[in-house]
């Protein structure tokens, strides 16, 4: 039976598509797709995630819409063969048919998931409010967690994706001024807490 890709929902949030990641492999094998390559213009930055289940089903962004389903098939093509591969979309890349906007070109790994302890561990450590990282070894076929929290790139072959919690921030006070201002940090999806005036 052909399975055909569609999107589960809308997110860029790393914290999000790794919980996704963990809820979807209790039942479905999966892969995670990651941004490893950017040349010119991109929409999203390196370590860009797309999660995508056996099913069909994704989520993520590693683009600004236009590989996306792309990938996810490609990705479906992975857990199939149970073999991780990189696909490059763009200028001189293999699919003709599929133009960047930007004119430029990326490069995504594909991981098949075989073991989720190191999403485990970063989903956990975001939560707590700090810093994670994973380790993407494409010869080893391998995702583990990693301490090196410097920056999303390569290093010695391996690909470290590098993870924040989200911006947080207290506001205090009773104003309109206030509540514009938390509105405002909450569409921004940055965390507002308000506290009370005598915080």
């Amino acid at each position: 039976m052909l399975i055909h890709p569609h999107k589960a929902f809308d997110s860029d949030d790393p914290q999000e598509l790794l919980g996704f990641a963990l809820e979807v492999s209790r039942t479905h094998p999966c892969a995670l797709a990651t941004l490893v390559d950017v040349k010119g213009g991109a929409a999203r930055s390196l370590g860009s995630h797309i999660v995508v289940a056996a099913d069909g089903r994704y989520a993520g962004y590693v683009s600004g819409g236009c590989v996306e389903a792309a990938i996810a098939a490609e990705a479906l093509l992975a857990i199939q063969d149970r073999k991780d591969k990189l696909v490059s979309f763009g200028k001189d890349s293999p699919f003709k048919d599929i133009v960047l906007p930007c004119g430029g070109s990326i490069t995504v790994a594909i991981h098949v998931l075989k073991d989720v302890a190191s999403l485990q561990s970063a989903v956990i450590r975001l939560s707590e409010r700090h810093p994670a990282a994973l380790s993407y070894d494409p010869n080893a076929e391998s995702l583990t967690h990693s301490d090196l929290v410097q920056g999303t790139g390569w290093k010695d072959g391996i690909f470290i994706t590098v993870y924040h919690p989200p911006i947080r921030t207290l506001v205090s006070g009773g104003s309109l001024e206030v509540a514009r201002f938390t509105a405002l940090m909450r569409a921004a999806e940055m965390e507002a807490v308000t506290v009370p005036d005598r915080f």
